[in-house]
């Protein structure tokens, strides 16, 4: 199975010059995001809403982070898990093959 991920499309988005805040509207909550959560947002800003792969999301982040530590993909992931638990995207399985 593979996993696609996209931007909530309840979430709204600013940037704040130090991450990003956003929340989830109507009715909240609000949060901020920082650190590896800032990558996953901009990398999805540039998917326009559109379902990508987890995987090659994760591949293009890492490349333009050529110092990114040993351990990168699983803090991304992480951040990532995260990110959905906040409301901030969603995700969803497709079986292999499609």
């Amino acid at each position: 199975m593979s996993i696609r991920v996209r931007l909530a499309e309840t979430a709204t988005y600013a940037e704040d010059g130090e991450g990003y805040a956003f929340g989830v509207l109507p009715s909240g909550p609000a949060f901020r995001v920082q650190g590896p959560g800032v990558l996953w947002l901009e990398t999805l800003r540039d998917t326009r809403n559109e379902w990508a792969s987890v995987d090659s999301l994760l591949d293009k982040i890492l490349a333009q982070e050529p110092e990114a530590p040993a351990d990168a993909r699983e803090i991304l992931l992480h951040e990532l898990e995260v990110l959905r638990e906040l409301g901030a995207v969603v995700t969803d399985q497709i079986p292999a093959g499609k």
